[in-house]
C-alpha cells in the first residue's frame, strides 16, 4: 500500500474539504447595513459589506487553510478634503492584470456621485494595497442604491448604475454612460451582472412591479429584456462557474435565498437555499471555479453569513 506522507495528506484535506453540494449556514459576525458584495482574486476570497459607520468592511478567507481575517475597515470614502458617507451596498468585482491580483469597488456617496476604488492584492499574511477613491462621473445616481460590476480579464470593466431618474445606465470603462434600461427600477433591488463568456455580458434586474429581467450583451448590442418567473423580494446576484454556465440568486417568496442555475442558456428550476436573510445575497466562486461561495446579512442581528458549495 502507499503511503501519502502526513504534511501532504492534511494539505489535500484543508485545500478540498470532504463535502458535496452545500454546506450550513456559517455565521462571520459583524454588523452588516447592506447587501454584502463577494469576490476572489486567487487563493484569496473576500466579502465587503457597508457597516454601521456607512463605511466598509471585509473579511478576507485563504483557501489552503480555510481561515478568515478578523474584520478589516475599508479606506474610509472621502473626496479628498472630506469625509463621505457611503449611500448603499458596495459592489466588488476581482480580476488579475498582467502583474498582480486586484479587486475593483465600488460604492455610492452621499454626494450623489459613483466612487470607485481599486486595492492589489497581498500574500494571506500581508495588507491589502489600496489606492485612492475616484469618481466615475456621467450620470448621477440613484442615492441608496448600488452600482454593479462586471470583469472579464481586467480589460473589459463594465459599470451598472441607476440614475437620479430610476433608470439604469451602462458604461464600459473610460466611455460615457449611456441608457440600458429605460423603464424605472425598484430602489433598494440591486442588480446584478455577470460574464458568461468572453463575448457575452448578462445583466439581471427587478422593475418597480417586482419582476425579474435578464438582458445579454454579445459584441455591442444589447437584447432586449425576457422575464424570469418569480416575484422578487430583494436584490439579484449572478456569477459563473463554467462557460455558458450561470448561477442566480435572490430572495424568494418565503424570505430565504433562491437559487437558479442556467446551462447552455436554459435555466433549470429554482431551489430554496434557506437562511433568514434581510440583506443580499452576495456570491462568488473559488478553487479555480470549481466551488461557489454564497453570503447575506442575517435578519435580527446583521451577521454576515455563508454557504459554501462542491461537487
Amino acid at each position: 500500500m502507499t503511503r501519502i506522507p502526513f504534511i501532504i495528506f492534511i494539505s489535500l484535506i484543508l485545500t478540498f474539504p470532504a463535502f458535496a453540494g452545500w454546506t450550513d449556514w456559517v455565521n462571520l459576525g459583524g454588523a452588516g447595513t447592506s447587501d454584502p458584495a463577494a469576490c476572489t482574486a486567487g487563493n484569496l476570497t473576500y466579502v465587503f459589506v457597508r457597516n454601521g459607520s456607512k463605511q466598509l468592511s471585509y473579511r478576507r478567507r485563504y483557501l489552503p487553510s480555510g481561515l478568515w481575517t478578523p474584520w478589516i475597515k475599508a479606506p474610509v470614502l472621502h473626496d479628498g478634503n472630506y469625509k463621505l458617507e457611503v449611500g448603499g451596498a458596495p459592489a466588488v468585482a476581482c480580476y488579475h492584470d498582467p502583474k498582480y491580483d486586484s479587486i475593483l469597488i465600488s460604492v455610492v456617496g452621499n454626494d450623489r456621485h459613483v466612487w470607485s476604488l481599486t486595492a492589489f492584492v497581498n500574500s494571506p499574511n500581508g495588507n491589502d494595497t489600496f489606492g485612492d477613491w475616484y469618481i466615475n462621473d456621467g450620470v448621477t445616481p440613484l442615492y441608496g442604491s448600488a452600482p454593479a460590476l462586471a470583469i472579464w480579464n481586467g480589460s473589459q470593466t463594465h459599470y451598472f448604475v441607476r440614475g437620479n431618474d430610476g433608470r439604469t445606465y451602462v458604461k464600459n470603462r473610460l466611455l460615457p454612460f449611456e441608457l440600458l434600461v429605460s423603464e424605472p427600477v425598484f430602489r433598494y433591488h440591486d442588480q446584478a451582472a455577470v460574464w458568461g463568456t468572453k463575448d457575452r455580458l448578462d445583466f439581471f434586474y427587478c422593475d418597480q412591479q417586482d419582476r425579474l429581467w435578464q438582458r445579454y450583451k454579445i459584441g455591442n448590442t444589447w437584447s432586449t429584456g425576457s422575464q424570469i418567473p418569480l416575484v422578487c423580494q430583494t436584490s439579484v446576484e449572478a456569477i459563473s462557474r463554467s462557460t455558458n454556465t450561470l448561477e442566480l440568486f435572490t430572495v424568494g417568496p418565503d424570505q430565504t435565498i433562491w437559487h437558479k442555475q442556467s446551462v447552455n442558456n436554459v435555466w433549470g428550476p429554482w431551489e430554496t437555499l434557506g437562511g433568514s436573510p434581510v440583506y443580499g445575497p452576495a456570491a462568488t466562486v473559488y478553487a479555480s471555479n470549481t466551488r461557489m461561495m454564497l453570503f447575506a446579512v442575517w435578519l435580527g442581528n446583521g451577521n454576515i453569513r455563508y454557504r459554501a458549495w462542491a461537487p
